[in-house]
């Protein structure tokens, strides 16, 4: 009965991007139980939220640099080595079972774990848009999306009951290396003749500012910000708990909210439709720092927060699906992971450096500064228009007023 309805409501592409649902939602089951240590242990070694903020960033600006010129070494040398991946995954997360408190050995791997996983999910995330058929691009994306979210918010609540200890790191290592064995090992057409990573990446960044400041925003809110949540919850008076209990409602809002949401974008414009969202979450986010005192209230403004920040990832794939094919869409697709990776960093690094300033109401005001530029970008042209039309019309109306204006006639010089 149930394969049935998955049969009929399902889009056609489900089964052929379903081995990579089950490695993304195991690959990030393990991402979960990682984000929810480092909040842990940021809170119970004493570390400062610039520190904080620097542990989340770490990998990113290699993940930008290796991003430049990926697109053009995996079409020219083809994938790595499967097992190379995941011997290179368990070993960026196994010494942290001996030694948890050391933020140096924090910082290193997590740098060196930054590298493996760029290049892992950027070839799932490649794979799974070349599957997808164009008329439900949007739906296909959003299942993957969901998948790697619910799973993400399972690895985040299992800590609850895993705590700080060595078997946390020996479980995480385990799922990225049974993550990669799940997948069919494809190797990716080799292109000698591969256009140069910068000059593909500047010819995919030409394409449209509003759909790259999409994807900033996306680092920002599901990397940066969904991260911060706990830290956010600690500041707000709940306990340690309550902090990963949010940490997973902001997920689990944006999995449960990603199919019916990314059906619009497969109906309407993608643009408008994720202009409208960001609109809607913009007083979501007010609210969920008004309601902060009752838990209840602010764990339903997280979930709300979730399901318009997690769509912001599929929107951007499906348009770059429409919009470029070939090895041209290895350097679109590379394009978002970098933007998305500059938007972690730089969020990471304003709510390290202004939390402990302005305490937890930091989050809001970097989620509405962000929000507030991207409209900006987006509705510039519009507006100059206007402004245009009203600087006319008011020109217009002063004609009148300045043809009934009669010069003052010359008075003769006093002798």
């Amino acid at each position: 009965m149930l394969l049935r309805l998955l049969k009929k409501y399902m889009p056609s592409s489900y089964w052929k991007v379903l081995p990579n649902l089950w490695s993304c939602g195991i690959a990030n089951l393990g991402s979960g139980i990682n984000v929810a240590l480092l909040t842990l242990a940021a809170h119970q070694f004493g570390w400062a939220s610039w520190q904080f903020g620097v542990l989340l960033a770490s990998g990113g600006l290699l993940r930008i640099i290796l991003h430049t010129q990926l697109p053009s070494l995996l079409a020219k040398y083809g994938n790595p080595p499967r097992w190379f991946m995941q011997l290179g995954l368990a070993f960026t997360i196994l010494p942290l079972a001996i030694w948890p408190s050391s933020y140096a050995l924090w910082w290193v791997l997590s740098n060196l774990r930054g590298l493996f996983t760029a290049v892992s999910y950027f070839n799932l995330n490649t794979q799974t848009l070349a599957a997808a058929e164009p008329h439900e691009r949007a739906r296909v994306l959003a299942l993957y999306q969901m998948t790697g979210a619910l799973w993400l918010s399972m690895g985040m609540t299992s800590v609850i009951w895993l705590g700080m200890n060595w078997y946390s790191f020996v479980l995480i290592a385990l799922l990225s290396c049974g993550a990669g064995w799940i997948l069919p090992d494809r190797q990716s057409e080799r292109v000698e003749s591969a256009t140069p990573g910068i000059q593909g990446l500047m010819n995919a960044l030409k394409q449209g500012r509003v759909v790259w400041g999409f994807s900033i925003l996306a680092g920002i809110t599901c990397g940066s910000i969904s991260k911060y949540l706990g830290l956010y919850a600690l500041g707000r008076g709940f306990s340690h708990d309550q902090a990963m209990l949010v940490m997973s409602i902001f997920v689990i809002g944006g999995s449960l909210a990603q199919y019916p949401l990314s059906a619009l974008l497969d109906l309407r414009s993608k643009r408008e439709v994720t202009l409208a969202l960001l609109g809607i979450a913009v007083v979501v986010v007010t609210m969920m720092h008004l309601t902060g005192d009752h838990f209840v209230l602010m764990a339903s403004m997280v979930a709300l927060f979730g399901a318009i920040g997690y769509v912001l990832t599929p929107a951007v794939q499906s348009i770059l699906g429409d919009r470029f094919s070939g090895h041209d869409r290895l350097y679109a697709m590379a394009a978002h992971a970098l933007l998305f990776n500059l938007g972690d960093i730089l969020g990471a690094m304003i709510l390290g450096l202004s939390f402990d300033r302005f305490g937890p109401v930091a989050l809001v005001y970097t989620f509405l500064g962000a929000t507030s530029l991207l409209f900006i970008l987006a509705f510039k042209p519009k507006i100059k228009t206007l402004l245009d039309q009203t600087e006319f019309a008011m020109w217009g109306l002063n004609i009148p007023l300045l043809l009934k204006i009669k010069p003052k006639p010359k008075q003769a010089p006093k002798e």
